[in-house]
């Protein structure tokens, strides 16, 4: 089946509370799509969640700096040993 144009090969999986499915890019081997659908004690369906996903450069490094948290601008920092009070 394609997605957007692109050949995709589909991984089904089901039980009688949940069923889900996969598209995965044939040429990448990465997860193109995934949908997840709840099913009540009835059978009918009750929640669909249908995400897809794009990559904008596979096989580039990420920037550190996306990992690097810091104190909002303008907070007030201390040290631990400054926050220590003596007795």
């Amino acid at each position: 089946i394609k997605l957007a144009g692109i050949d995709t090969q589909i991984l089904q999986i089901s039980s009688p509370k949940w069923s889900g499915s996969m598209q995965i890019n044939s040429q990448t081997k990465l997860l193109a799509s995934l949908t997840v659908k709840t099913i009540d004690s009835t059978g009918r369906v009750v929640s669909v969640s249908n995400q897809v996903l794009k990559y904008s450069d596979i096989g580039s490094a990420i920037p550190p700096s996306v990992f690097q948290l810091g104190p909002p601008k303008g907070a007030a920092t201390a040290t631990i040993k400054s926050l220590i009070k003596s007795k």
